[in-house]
């Protein structure tokens, strides 16, 4: 309901919906727009004498802190010959007024690339995959991811017996506000003994490098892989360290693990040798025994039974 071919100004202030006030970004800005137009037939419908239509007031370049807030765009019409208020909306709880900026949010899962577990295979060279989980992004917008990997122990950033460490920095595109990506890490030197590895994440913003949020937890099991270690204790059945060749005997190896993922099924596999290194034949074929179990904690003792006649 305007007059055709008068002019006008529509201004625009952002401001908080939390709080009431007028949105001050973490630089102390505020943001106030105003646009002139003239409402006529080509940008407007024309009834009764008065012309109505819409007009875009556009905020560029808004500083919007990475926490949750809402913004709500205030609205004020001004007749501009007589600089005079005619019109606004001023509504701090309108939906169709608010912009949110959700908290965006990343989650880590690292494993061994080859068992898929929480577990090293047994290899002094392995890879790591840590699929990263985020929530709240802008879809369509550039963003980079840095990984690193920190020593559990420690509390360090991790150094193999060479001195080297270990980051990958890999870019992506949001393709929605949820979704993951997987960082690689390559051939990392791990020693053969009880070691824990955690990786750290950052997300960033591809265009400002600004820091989004990050994921650093030494104690978080899911970012973590582990290196187990286990030591053995053989006995007969009766628990003494030597038998007679007349009979047949059990050897009963205790085996004292640390480092694995309870709730995981592991085997535990035994085999006899003489102290010269020959394997011990029994009945023509060498003397094995396994014995599966699924560990309650990361450290335990499992015991496996291994059955021969010493005498053939």
């Amino acid at each position: 309901d305007l007059i055709p071919d008068e002019e006008y100004t529509l201004t625009g202030i952002l401001y908080n919906s939390t709080t009431g006030e007028i949105y001050k970004d973490p630089e102390g800005n505020t943001y106030t727009k105003s646009v002139k137009f003239t409402p006529d037939a080509s940008n407007s419908v024309i009834a009764n004498g008065t012309v109505s239509g819409s007009v875009t007031v556009r905020f560029e370049d808004v500083l919007v802190p990475y926490e949750e807030i809402s913004i709500v765009v205030f609205e004020s019409l001004y007749e501009e010959q007589n600089n005079v208020r005619i019109a606004f909306h001023e509504d701090i709880s309108d939906a169709d007024q608010t912009v949110i900026r959700r908290v965006p949010e990343i989650k880590t899962t690292a494993t061994d690339s080859n068992s898929g577990t929480h577990i090293f295979v047994y290899e002094e060279y392995v890879s790591i995959n840590d699929i990263v989980t985020y929530t709240n992004l802008n879809p369509g917008e550039e963003y980079y991811l840095t990984g690193v990997l920190y020593d559990a122990y420690t509390g360090e950033i991790y150094k193999d017996a060479e001195g080297k460490t270990y980051t990958v920095t890999e870019t992506f595109v949001a393709v929605g506000e949820n979704g993951e990506e997987t960082i690689t890490f390559k051939d990392v030197m791990v020693p053969l003994t009880k070691t824990s590895i955690v990786v750290f994440e950052e997300l960033h913003e591809a265009t400002t490098g600004a820091l989004i949020v990050s994921h650093a937890d030494l104690n978080d099991e899911e970012q973590t892989v582990r290196r187990p270690s286990c030591v053995t204790y053989a006995t007969t059945l009766r628990g003494a360290k030597s038998f007679t060749n007349d009979e047949v005997v059990t050897v009963v190896d205790h085996v004292s693990y640390e480092n694995l993922e309870a709730g995981q099924t592991y085997y535990a596999k035994a085999s006899l040798f003489t102290s010269s290194g020959d394997a011990v034949i029994s009945k023509g074929t060498e003397v094995i025994a396994v014995q599966e179990f699924v560990p309650d904690s990361d450290t335990g003792i499992v015991e496996v039974p291994i059955e021969f006649d010493p005498v053939t």
